[in-house]
């Protein structure tokens, strides 16, 4: 990561930077300050770079070929363990949680997606070319459960029997959008499930599964904005044979129990006592 710019403030006052520089044993980017800051809140604003990866792995594209035959890319994310620190600088430490507020400027012909809902979306050039996506502020979570996707997928939605009504939406190359129904029919029945089996609503506005082209895992239980394998979320009754659904649906009903207790759960304690 390339850092350029840095600033620390404390009660409305520049806090001088004594030294920095990168531990790369560590990850570590290191500012030392020329004096302590005071108990209580800070601000540490940074600009930084960091190039879009080509392996599975933090802040990295995919692609997929359309029906014509063209290339077409996307952005995407897979954090889990500690992988964010590879999208923008953070305490990347699964312990350690954190609202999150994103914005995301990007092509127009492009959509962007996040953890949470939109707030707003604001042209940036005078011809339209680009956009910037702002998000809602995310409830607290972990650095490995936040997750983005800039590409021109499609999405179908319905509205979920939950407490809070969650719309649930599963998104897809638009040429595979077909293929989705069965793993919407069944996310928003397990959602409905677990809300009633464990007793807690589910805190979030919305839930979103994305099949990924390239993949890692065979999901990421991102919190609103689960990642999967292509394989694990699409189901072709044309193509695919009956045992396809149980795969679908196992999975589903993996992530999704993250979503309504795991991800609640700090991960000391979870490791620790095995809570659900």
């Amino acid at each position: 990561m390339n850092v350029s710019w840095f600033r620390v403030t404390q009660n409305g006052e520049t806090i001088p930077v004594q030294s920095n520089f990168t531990y790369e044993e560590n990850n570590f980017y290191v500012l030392s300050l020329a004096s302590s800051l005071a108990i209580g809140e800070a601000t540490l604003e940074m600009k930084y770079y960091y190039p879009l990866g080509d392996g599975l792995v933090g802040f990295y594209r995919s692609s997929y070929r359309d029906s014509s035959g063209e290339t077409k890319w996307i952005a995407t994310t897979h954090f889990e363990p500690t992988d964010a620190r590879k999208a923008f600088p953070c305490f990347d430490e699964p312990a350690m949680k954190a609202n999150f507020t994103i914005s995301i400027t990007h092509s127009s012909e492009l959509n962007a997606h996040s953890n949470m809902p939109v707030r707003d979306e604001v042209s940036d050039e005078e011809d339209g070319s680009t956009v910037t996506t702002f998000f809602e502020t995310s409830v607290k979570m972990s650095t490995y459960l936040v997750a983005f996707v800039v590409s021109d997928f499609k999405c179908i939605t319905r509205k979920s029997d939950t407490v809070f009504q969650v719309n649930v939406s599963v998104c897809s190359n638009p040429d595979v959008l077909n293929n989705t129904h069965y793993a919407l029919e069944k996310a928003s029945e397990i959602l409905k499930f677990y809300e009633t089996y464990f007793g807690i609503p589910y805190p979030l506005p919305k839930q979103d599964l994305f099949a990924i082209p390239d993949f890692a895992a065979g999901a990421m239980e991102n919190w609103g904005l689960i990642t999967y394998r292509e394989t694990a979320l699409l189901y072709d009754p044309a193509v695919n044979p009956e045992t396809s659904k149980q795969r679908v649906a196992v999975v589903i009903a993996h992530e999704l129990a993250h979503q309504s207790c795991l991800n609640t759960i700090i991960f000391q304690q979870l490791h620790k006592e095995n809570d659900c």
